[in-house]
């Protein structure tokens, strides 16, 4: 399958077959056999990262991939971490633990950094490992950008107790993700953007918080896609098909975005239901059954979703991202299982 069917998939328009997409989070230096700590732990190794995409692609087969395992440079900002040799890099000191620290700073010191040209030198690397691959900016949303400066707990506290230096952090936030997505998206030239939210959910921040800034910030982002000319998919890590999901949902779908990639625990039928194909839908197994089940139970749920999704503008990917945890051979059988079922 071509990179032009999965763009078309995303944009509704005429394509052949369900395009395949992981987001990989490391899952490609199992496959390359590279330690984790190789890539980040003297800043980021651009030739290492996009080695490891390449790699996992090759074994699985799937048509879409990201274009580099980091999207900005916190390190500049102060934030330490330690990076397990089979595992994801762990944060340690977050950049403003303590909020006074954001005086001494500015966002853009986190542009022009060896460390950032690495990060874009990945999506250069990547498309010329695998020039037929779609190839995805993955791009965390203000408020995501703010809960890992900040750090989650304390930045959750400013939000009920502290409301300047919950200001305060979110500001220098949105500096950080119009200042790098500007750089990726002229220089890395993706083909399509995965905007990825966790912090961005009702239960976390409150409905009127939600409705005035999260989406306000999310429309920003995509119109800057827009402008660029690429596709963009919204990629919300909560569960939206209970009463309060559906509230988020519908003014999520109104901001324009081509794509839904929605994560585990939401049921394929209901999505489906609520977004009446006005909208490409991105899923598939869950990932704790990749990390945690059996050939049959992966190859019974791959199948339960292409089942449901039939005839539908749908992309198979896992419901999340796929680190170094997961189980390889049960990649393997996901994705044997969804090309088999494209066969009959």
């Amino acid at each position: 399958m071509t990179k032009e069917d999965l763009i078309s998939c995303i944009k509704r328009q005429e394509h052949h077959g369900v395009p395949t997409f992981l987001l990989d989070g490391c899952i490609g230096a199992r496959y390359a056999g590279i330690d984790v700590s190789e890539i980040f732990q003297y800043g980021f190794d651009s030739e290492l990262s996009a080695k490891s995409i390449s790699s996992s692609r090759r074994q699985l087969g799937h048509d879409g991939i990201v274009g580099s395992l980091m999207f900005a440079d916190y390190g500049s900002l102060g934030e330490e971490c330690e990076y397990p040799s089979k595992g994801m890099p762990v944060i340690t000191k977050h950049a403003f633990e303590d909020p006074m620290d954001m005086e001494y700073c500015s966002a853009y010191d986190i542009i022009e950094t060896n460390v950032m040209d690495e990060c874009i030198r990945s999506y250069e690397l990547v498309r010329g490992y695998e020039p037929d691959a779609a190839i995805a900016a993955v791009f965390p949303t203000v408020l995501d950008v703010a809960a890992r400066i900040r750090g989650k707990e304390a930045f959750l506290m400013d939000m009920n107790c502290d409301e300047y230096a919950f200001d305060e952090t979110v500001g220098f936030a949105k500096g950080i993700v119009n200042l790098v997505s500007d750089r990726i998206l002229e220089e890395g030239d993706p083909d399509f953007v995965i905007l990825t939210c966790t912090m961005d959910d009702m239960n976390l921040i409150g409905e009127e918080r939600f409705m005035d800034s999260s989406i306000l910030d999310m429309t920003n982002t995509y119109y800057k896609c827009v402008g660029s000319g690429k596709p963009a998919v919204i990629h919300p890590r909560c569960i939206l098909t209970d009463d309060l999901g559906k509230k988020m949902l519908k003014p999520m779908r109104y901001v324009g975005f081509e794509g839904l990639y929605y994560s585990g625990g939401n049921d394929h039928n209901t999505m489906v239901q609520l977004c009446q194909n006005d909208i490409s839908l991105m899923g598939g197994v869950d990932i704790r059954t990749i990390c945690h089940g059996t050939d049959d139970t992966v190859r019974d749920e791959a199948e339960e979703v292409m089942n449901v999704m039939d005839g539908r503008n749908f992309i198979y990917t896992c419901s999340d991202s796929v680190d170094v945890s997961a189980d390889t051979h049960l990649l393997e059988v996901m994705m044997s299982a969804v090309k088999a079922h494209q066969l009959q």
